[in-house]
C-alpha cells in the first residue's frame, strides 16, 4: 500500500497524459458512434424499408444510443479526474481518504475509490 499523502507532480503528469490520450480516443468514438446514428436515423426515414429491417435498424439504432450514452458518462469521468489533477485531489479515494494504488489508477485513472473502499461498498451491496 501507498504511505505517500499526494502523488508527485511527476506522477500527475503521468496520469494527466494518460488520460488525455483515452479522452481523445473516447471523443473520436463517439464521433464515430453518432455518425453511425445519424446514418441510421437516414435509413429509417428512407422509403422501401420492410417491418422487419424497420425493427432492425431500430433496434441497431437504440444499440448505438445506448453506448452513445454509457461513452459520454466515460468521458464526464475522465474531464472529471483532469479536474481532480488540477485541484490536487486526484488519486485520494473518496470513502477512505487513503491514496489509491498507484497500479489500480493506471488501469482505471478515473476512478475515485480505492479497493478497500471497492470491496466494502461491494458488500455492503450484497
Amino acid at each position: 500500500m501507498n504511505t505517500n499523502i499526494r502523488y508527485s507532480q511527476e506522477e500527475l503528469k503521468e496520469f494527466q497524459n494518460r488520460i488525455e490520450h483515452k479522452l481523445a480516443r473516447a471523443n473520436l468514438d463517439l464521433s464515430r458512434l453518432e455518425s453511425s446514428l445519424a446514418g441510421s436515423n437516414s435509413t429509417i426515414a428512407s422509403e422501401g424499408v420492410s417491418d422487419l429491417e424497420d425493427s432492425y435498424i431500430v433496434e441497431e439504432q437504440e444499440n448505438l444510443n445506448d453506448q452513445a450514452i454509457r461513452l459520454k458518462k466515460f468521458i464526464q469521468c475522465l474531464k472529471d479526474a483532469l479536474v481532480r489533477i488540477n485541484n490536487g485531489t486526484y488519486g485520494l479515494c473518496q470513502i477512505t481518504g487513503k491514496l489509491i494504488d498507484k497500479q489500480r489508477l493506471l488501469l482505471v485513472p478515473h476512478t475515485t475509490h480505492s479497493v478497500e473502499a471497492k470491496e466494502m461498498r461491494d458488500k455492503q451491496e450484497q
